[in-house]
């Protein structure tokens, strides 16, 4: 999925897979070490594939540099000290850092990565207020569509079935019940996943994107932007998705919130129109001009 966001923006950018180690030891050892890896500078190349470690040796003083996702505090440390001190790092969460750092100090961890000279964002307003950190927005990748695309669908879901299973299958239930054409794709294992093109695909031929977040979430998951994007309605759990400047009553149906009676309504209404500066705020192209200081 990261590849195809990316897959623009490598025109301007360097984009670089981080790749390393596979010997057996190494894995073991970066995370055995953890944050206690400073103790031991010499191993700081070892880390990496050879081709990756030539890569960061050529990142020049002054640039900027952004991970996108979590690594190991051996790994975060490895690739700080790889490049030259004035370099303006960044690092940004995709996904809550509970789910992240499960079962982990958080505080802890953000405070080594911080130590290290990285400016750390979330996409997640909860994150961003309880741990100090910067908050930025989700970004998704918008393509050019040239072609009508046949609607099958009234509702489409992708996600993960196990960490939303009730209210996946209330909200699945009461859709069929209510007569209409639905695509829901569980995933529950490797084998069951889709390309992300693929679910672009889905959301094309779709009327609706269905949108379940996970409990105490209440930052932007990618489907409400490939509902703006493609001009698709969106029934979400998020309830504070009212306060996003995207946000319009006759686009966004409040699952829990807004009545289940005005559904077919709200389905068979207009879609109303963003403005086109507000939907581009949420591109990988504006977006990561962020962090190109």
């Amino acid at each position: 999925m990261l590849n195809y966001m990316l897959e623009d923006v490598s025109q301007h950018y360097s984009v670089t897979k981080l790749r390393f180690s596979r010997n057996f030891f190494i894995r073991v050892g970066r995370k055995i070490l953890g944050r206690y890896i400073v103790y031991f500078p010499f191993l700081r190349c070892s880390f990496f594939m050879p081709n990756l470690y030539r890569t960061l040796r050529k990142i020049k003083s002054g640039d900027s540099v952004l991970l996108i996702g979590v690594l190991l505090h051996s790994e975060v440390w490895a690739i700080a000290k790889s490049l030259p001190t004035d370099c303006n790092l960044n690092l940004w969460y995709w996904n809550p850092l509970s789910r992240e750092y499960l079962g982990k100090n958080i505080r802890r961890n953000l405070s080594f990565i911080q130590s290290l000279g990285y400016q750390i964002y979330t996409f997640d307003p909860n994150d961003s207020s309880k741990y100090g950190i910067h908050l930025y927005n989700q970004f998704g990748r918008m393509i050019r569509v040239n072609k009508n695309y046949e609607l099958k669908y009234d509702f489409y879901f992708l996600g993960k079935h196990k960490v939303r299973e009730t209210i996946c299958n209330e909200i699945e239930r009461v859709l069929n019940r209510m007569g209409f054409i639905n695509l829901f794709i569980h995933v529950n294992s490797a084998d069951e996943m889709i390309s992300y093109a693929e679910n672009i695909e889905n959301v094309l031929h779709c009327k609706c994107v269905v949108d379940i977040v996970q409990q105490g979430q209440i930052g932007l998951t990618l489907r409400p932007l490939e509902a703006m994007f493609y001009k698709k309605k969106l029934i979400t759990t998020n309830v504070d998705i009212q306060k996003y400047d995207f946000y319009q009553k006759e686009n966004i149906f409040i699952w829990g919130k807004d009545p289940i009676t005005d559904l077919s309504s709200f389905l068979a209404s207009p879609y109303k129109e963003i403005d086109y500066n507000i939907i581009l705020h949420y591109t990988i192209d504006e977006w990561i001009k962020r962090f190109d200081k």
